[in-house]
């Protein structure tokens, strides 16, 4: 198992800065579900329902294109099959850095 860490920076009212822990095992098929950037950062029972309804998401970097995100869900989910050997190589633990933005825009 390894960790996708997700330094997450809010831009909704005030910037903030959180970060978020998701866990996944290797191996998995592309396209599986990761974790829910807005639940894991605690968005969604913080902010009022106007605010959420409007958040986009986007990836802001991360070192390879092992991720996608849904810019509206904030769904994040696997891009390919997670190999851990070649992401970190004779590493113990292995942690892949993921930043990604929210802002509340009007449609």
């Amino acid at each position: 198992m390894w960790t996708l860490v997700t330094s997450f920076l809010a831009l909704v009212a005030l910037t903030t800065a959180l970060r978020v822990d998701f866990a996944i095992y290797e191996g998995f098929p592309a396209f599986t579900f990761v974790g829910n950037v807005a639940n894991g950062a605690g968005l969604l029972g913080s902010l009022n329902s106007t605010i959420t309804n409007n958040l986009r998401f986007s990836i802001l970097s991360q070192g390879e294109d092992y991720f996608t995100l849904d810019e509206r869900s904030g769904d994040i989910r696997t891009d390919k099959v997670i190999d851990r050997d070649v992401i970190c190589p004779q590493e113990e633990t292995c942690d892949v850095h993921l930043e990604v933005a929210a802002v509340s825009s009007p449609n």
